[in-house]
Order: C-alpha cells, then structure tokens, then sequence
C-alpha cells in the first residue's frame, strides 16, 4: 500500500524469500507506471509482482486478503497543520489519516502489517494505537533522515514546535525526521 515507485516492493521480494505474490496499491497513477516497470524490470523475482493498480486504498482492502497476506505500508506520513486539514479530500484516505486506517484495519482483520511512518506523525499513530485491542507493535528500524519535501513556512515552523522536526544546519537539507519501520500483528 503506498506502493511509490516501487522500492520498499523490490526490498520485500528481494530480502523474503517467503514472498509468493506482491500486489503493488498506490493512488498516483504516474508513480504506479513507474512502480510496474520498475518491478517488471527486476529480473531476479519479476514474476512475483503480479498486479500494479492506481485506486485509492480503502477501495481496494475489503475482501481482498487471504490467510497468510501481510500488508506492508509505505504511505506519505507526514501530518497536515490543523489550519490545512478542513482544505484537503475528505472522502479519499492520505497522509496520517492513511496510516491510522491501515492500522485499524491489520487488527480488524488479523492481517500483519509493516508500516513504514515518520516520528513527525507519531501522535496520530500513537492515538490509534490506543484504540486498538491486542496489536502488538516491535520496532524493526528507525533512521534520522533528511526531510527533502518543500512545505511552506508555516507548515515548517508547525512542524518545528509540535512535531520535533530537526534542525541540522551542517548538512545540506536542513530538516530531518526520523523514520521508523514498524510490524503489527495480534
């Protein structure tokens, strides 16, 4: 879900061995042109990415998991200022709303997910958390890295205060974040 470019997909079918199929789910249609060749283009396991679809997440989910799927998630993670949230599509899931779904949806249906989240979205990730019985959450990775999106100053300065948005002024991006890579299952 979240599938980009296809990166974290070519990683998956690379490092588990375990996978049989892999269904790229990403909402840009460009990036999932990009994703398709990409995958296809891999020799070592191409026949394993057997669909690339441009659909909205919550559009594809119900009914589409068997016994033994998994779901692993890079969707964008950075937070919206609230002054920002009343302007965005609220009938289509981005963002952290992305991430809080795919949350309750892996312990909604005991479907294990990888989760790949900024710490810049860890209130929201941590309020549906809460609301979520018997998830068990461990912490596969966590690495400081440069914040390389342009945002207007506002959202910056939001996500300095609030957020714990970095400040590195001997590299040459000045924002950094980390990133963490989490596994929930039940």
């Amino acid at each position: 879900m979240g599938a980009g470019t296809g990166f974290v997909g070519l990683h998956l079918v690379d490092s588990a061995k375990t996978v049989e199929q892999l269904i790229a789910v990403e909402s840009s249609c460009s990036a999932v042109n990009m994703c398709r060749d990409n995958l296809l283009a891999y020799d070592r396991r191409a026949d394993l990415a057997k669909e690339t679809m441009c659909s909205p997440v919550e559009a594809l989910v119900p009914g589409r998991f068997m016994p033994g799927d998994a779901i692993v998630a890079n969707p964008p993670y950075l937070p919206s200022p609230p002054w920002k949230r009343r302007f965005l599509n609220q009938d289509a899931l981005y963002g952290t709303d992305l991430l809080c779904h795919l949350i309750h949806l892996s312990n909604k249906m005991s479907i294990p997910l990888a989760l790949c989240y900024s710490t810049l979205a860890q209130p929201e990730v941590d309020q549906s958390l809460e609301h979520e019985e018997g998830l068990r959450v461990r912490l596969l990775l966590e690495r400081k890295l440069p914040l390389r999106v342009a945002l207007p100053a506002s959202t910056i300065s939001w996500l300095l205060a609030e957020r714990g948005l970095l400040v590195d002024d001997a590299d040459v991006f000045q924002f950094h974040h980390a990133v963490r890579v989490v596994a929930m299952s039940r």
